[in-house]
């Protein structure tokens, strides 16, 4: 690879050293990250100071991603595709995970409001069972209502799901917050893959763009030695 002073790329080689880096995200912080390539028609369409801006642009793009390919190992263009995939496949992973997360951390959710109703409710239910008369109960449980709904709920709740006794409060919360960093780990690696993968993206289409703008120079520079 040959670079001239302003860092543009006279022609670019998808074949790489094996001593290099193992990954594009490892270099992330030293190549100040990786733009799209501007498309020099669209820049044309814009006017005079936008091409200069634009090829200015472009260069810095180029070079910073012929760094990130080679620093990342790749030997060949289907290699780095593979990457992309490899990354896409992680990103899907990490957010299915994200979301069977959040439903199972909802249903434990549910079950400490149960359990909280039922725990909250216990003395008003104690002291209506201490009643010697039904008529002092009937007036007593009118009088808590809300609380005997919320105890009935709660007891239903149970029994639909299973318990045959009411779950520790306790270890109940602390299952909760287990999920919960759990949940927020799977969403880290959920935005790095996805942050990887529009890199890599980024990448393969600035290459894809190299190599286009290089054909038509490599076909005069064969021609002029056929010539020769």
């Amino acid at each position: 690879i040959r670079k001239t002073p302003d860092d543009s790329i006279t022609q670019p080689s998808l074949k790489t050293s094996p001593s290099v880096i193992p990954s594009v995200k490892q270099n992330q912080s030293q190549q100040s990250g990786i733009q799209k390539i501007v498309d020099m028609d669209y820049a044309a369409s814009k006017g005079a100071g936008y091409v200069h801006w634009a090829k200015r642009h472009n260069l810095k793009a180029e070079a910073r991603t012929l760094l990130a390919y080679q620093q990342a190992g790749f030997q060949s263009p289907e290699e780095l595709a593979i990457a992309i995939s490899d990354a896409h496949e992680s990103m899907l992973t990490a957010r299915k995970q994200v979301k069977d997360l959040e439903a199972v951390i909802s249903k434990k959710k549910e079950l400490q409001t149960h359990v909280q109703a039922f725990l909250k409710t216990k003395p008003i239910i104690d002291e209506y069972e201490k009643l010697p008369k039904k008529s002092k109960q009937d007036a007593f449980r009118q009088a808590h209502q809300s609380d005997f709904i919320l105890r009935e709920a709660a007891i239903r709740y149970f029994k639909t799901n299973g318990f045959e006794k009411v779950p520790s409060g306790k270890k109940l919360q602390s299952e909760i917050e287990n999920l919960i960093s759990e949940k927020n780990a799977a969403y880290v690696a959920y935005h790095d893959a996805q942050d990887e993968e529009k890199k890599l993206r980024t990448i393969q289409a600035n290459l894809e763009k190299m190599l286009q703008k290089n054909q038509p120079e490599q076909t005069k520079e064969i021609s002029h030695e056929r010539n020769e």
